[in-house]
């Protein structure tokens, strides 16, 4: 059933991770705010990927950079801040199990992706699988609202 390799360990120790950092958000206290809060955890996670490509021998690659290479990391790096940034909004405002099942869409975003941007043809256990996590989300988000109105609870983002 499963097929696992070293990439898919990597993936799935990254994903635990992830999930960790996501809800540690609410162990923050009102001090910093989300833009500083992110700042500091860019600037750790420099540092620390910085130190493990140098222990590693991975070095900087200073040679053959083109525009094209500068611009696509450049735009990842603008991804990933803002990911961080409005997740570290989320996480801060809503419980974590609905802002949790909520990132999960990002598994169909990357087929819909995959599709658009790499002609990759989804299976139908994708498609089943994206229509079972889409119709969870939008089911756990109805659930939580309902809960919230019968509490009197009006919080909104």
């Amino acid at each position: 059933i499963f097929s696992w390799g070293r990439g898919e360990l990597l993936v799935l120790i990254g994903t635990i991770f992830f999930a960790l950092r996501n809800i540690s958000r609410r162990w923050h206290t009102k001090f910093l705010n989300d833009a500083e809060i992110t700042q500091l955890m860019h600037i750790i996670g420099f540092l620390l990927v910085f130190s493990f490509s140098q222990i590693l021998g991975e070095g900087i690659p200073l040679q053959n950079w083109q525009l094209s290479i500068f611009l696509v990391v450049l735009i990842g790096g603008f991804f990933n801040i803002a990911l961080l940034y409005l997740t570290n909004i989320g996480f801060a405002n809503i419980e974590a199990n609905i802002a949790g099942t909520t990132l999960t869409l990002g598994t169909v975003f990357g087929v819909i992706f995959g599709f658009l941007f790499y002609k990759e043809i989804p299976t139908i256990r994708e498609l089943f699988g994206g229509i079972i996590i889409t119709l969870s989300v939008i089911e756990m988000n109805r659930t939580s609202r309902n809960k919230m109105n019968v509490a009197g609870i009006t919080k909104e983002v």
